[in-house]
């Protein structure tokens, strides 16, 4: 891990797997402790017998996924859940922000798991994977983000990725705090456009409204989520905003041109076509 990127812990965990069912026990644990000192323990042992555990295991580390996961600015770090009391804890601790369900011939076990350990509300994108075939009506009586068949498609497998991780960027955003007018003001990054700066005062141009406040725009931007880029020294947009990049300028779907400096035009333009081949 590294290269500024943030790490998304991704839980695996095979519904019908030898320990899946016991609560406790299990004997030592093996593998090596995780690099940010939580108590979980990554096991090679925990997905002996499961196909899928492995194949999801190495397709999280293929390039196209890796790719996948670099332009949310992320990199994934999978870890197996062996039994309900490591995938209830991973959940509980946000150990697991995405999760791969292995479901077989008694799928509905596994959607029982689901809906009793995740529950609504804990922020965790689960992503199904249908060993038997036989579970497709099932699942959705649990929020998931994708159904995966057997065996895995690498393409489909990268479209669920950045499915969980489109899904994860949006629960993560929190709102943009902005002191205008004497008043506290809380504005969703969804809502902003561009910001563009005169010395230390920042206007926010949401929606309709142009907030004005003091500060700079390295504070701003280390509030907003990735998707927003520096195309100018004194400007930052929202690449959702943004129709084209031509010239020495970017077009907005509002109709506003934001300058694009020589110098950046690269790194917004790769930005860019990041963003965009994400949604495609």
């Amino acid at each position: 891990m590294g290269d500024g990127l943030d790490v998304v812990r991704v839980g695996v965990f095979d519904a019908e797997g030898p320990c899946a069912g016991r609560p406790q026990g299990g004997g030592e644990r093996q593998g090596r402790p995780r690099s940010d000192g939580a108590s979980m323990w990554g096991r090679p042992d925990a997905c002996d017998g499961c196909p899928a555990a492995h194949a999801i295991l190495d397709l999280i580390n293929d390039p196209q996924v890796t790719g996948v996961a670099r332009a949310h600015c992320c990199e994934l770090d999978p870890v197996v859940l062996a039994r309900v009391d490591e995938l209830a804890a991973a959940v509980e601790s946000r150990g697991a922000e995405v999760l791969f369900v292995v479901l077989g011939s008694r799928g509905a076990d596994g959607v029982e798991v689901v809906r009793r350990v995740v529950g609504i509300g804990r922020g965790v994108q689960v992503v199904y994977v249908d060993v038997a075939g036989r579970n497709a009506t099932r699942v959705y009586e649990t929020a998931h983000v994708y159904l995966l068949g057997w065996p895995l498609v690498p393409g489909d497998f990268s479209r669920a990725v950045d499915r969980a991780l489109t899904l994860r960027e949006r629960l993560c955003e929190r709102p943009l705090v902005l002191r205008s007018e004497g008043v506290e003001r809380l504005v969703a990054p969804g809502s902003i456009s561009f910001i563009e700066s005169d010395r230390r005062l920042l206007r926010v141009h949401a929606g309709a409204a142009v907030l004005e406040t003091y500060g700079t725009m390295a504070d701003a931007a280390s509030q907003l989520p990735s998707r927003f880029v520096c195309p100018h020294r004194s400007f930052l947009v929202n690449l959702s905003c943004v129709c084209e990049v031509a010239g020495d300028d970017l077009a907005l779907k509002t109709g506003e041109r934001i300058p694009l400096s020589r110098r950046r035009r690269d790194s917004v333009c790769e930005a860019f076509s990041a963003y965009v081949g994400r949604r495609l």
